[in-house]
């Protein structure tokens, strides 16, 4: 017998699960995305390019919707990766969560992204 239970705690959807085989109860959290760079590096120049993918352990071949933020701003994007041509504006701390029919998993870590200018001389 699986009970699925929905609890929204301050707009975040928090999904807890509980099994009860042979009389034990076990609770397991969701998953927990993270927030990934491609380049690696999380102090960039303006100008430069910059991809985010929000990774699901165990979630791949699913199809999931994502919702991203840098600080509490929603971000426009819904894929698994959120690409920018840095200006200063775009430095903040990035999560991400993922979402499958009513099935949501945590938000990510933040990730914080540093964009200066680069001086010439």
């Amino acid at each position: 017998m699986t009970l699925r239970l929905k609890l929204n705690v301050s707009r975040t959807a928090l999904n807890l699960y509980f099994y009860l085989p042979a009389h034990d109860i076990f609770l397991t959290a969701p998953p927990k995305p993270t927030v990934t760079l491609q380049p690696s590096w999380t102090q960039i120049y303006r100008g430069e390019t910059v991809t985010m993918r929000c990774e699901i352990q165990g979630g791949e071949g699913a199809q999931w919707t994502y919702e991203w933020r840098r600080g509490h701003s929603n971000i426009r994007e819904k894929s698994n990766e959120y690409k920018i041509t840095a200006t200063e504006s775009d430095s903040g701390g990035y999560t991400c969560i993922g979402r499958r029919g009513n099935f949501y998993t945590q938000w990510s870590d933040s990730i914080t992204l540093t964009v200066s200018c680069k001086l010439i001389t």
